[in-house]
């Protein structure tokens, strides 16, 4: 399972998020079925491969009880996901708790993402601005981990500019 889902993340990485997703969801059996990290892993790979309808029906089947860190990466799943299916102000309520104490730049990313589509341009301007900000005064590797946001917040930024 542990291979399996490393060829998915290389899968993905090399832009074929339809294989990634067929890869990860073999990991779906035997013992591994209801394994909450095995269930994160096969919902984001169906949030890449653009299934949120599946992504969300296996992330309501992830037990998060046991582990604070996999609840905040779940909580950033189902976020997404919900913003994917234009429940923008679902979504909203479910990354605004995690921004300030998730690890990375990606719930405050996809947050702004949803202010934006229901039209809170400021609120979600001030959030990119901010990722950029932290960006600049970060060390190497926060700059390493977290430049696919500060890019993409700069993108949002000035498509929201023109």
């Amino acid at each position: 399972v542990k291979r399996r889902l490393v060829l998915a993340e290389e899968l993905l990485a090399a832009g074929q998020a339809e294989e990634a997703c067929t890869e990860a969801e073999a990991c779906l059996q035997g013992v591994f079925r209801d394994d909450p990290h095995t269930l994160a892993a096969v919902a984001r790979h169906r949030l890449e491969a653009g299934k949120v309808a599946e992504a969300l029906a296996a992330i309501d089947k992830i037990n998060t009880r046991a582990d604070r860190m996999l609840a905040q990466e779940v909580a950033l799943l189902r976020g997404r996901a919900l913003g994917l299916a234009g429940r923008h102000e679902e979504a909203r309520a479910v990354l605004q708790p995690i921004v300030a104490t998730y690890s990375g730049e990606e719930p405050r990313y996809y947050l702004a993402v949803s202010l934006q589509a229901v039209g809170a341009i400021a609120e979600a301007r001030e959030l990119w601005t901010e990722i950029r900000k932290r960006f600049r005064r970060a060390g190497r590797g926060w700059r390493r981990s977290e430049k696919r946001w500060f890019k993409l917040a700069g993108e949002r930024l000035k498509a929201i500019e023109v």
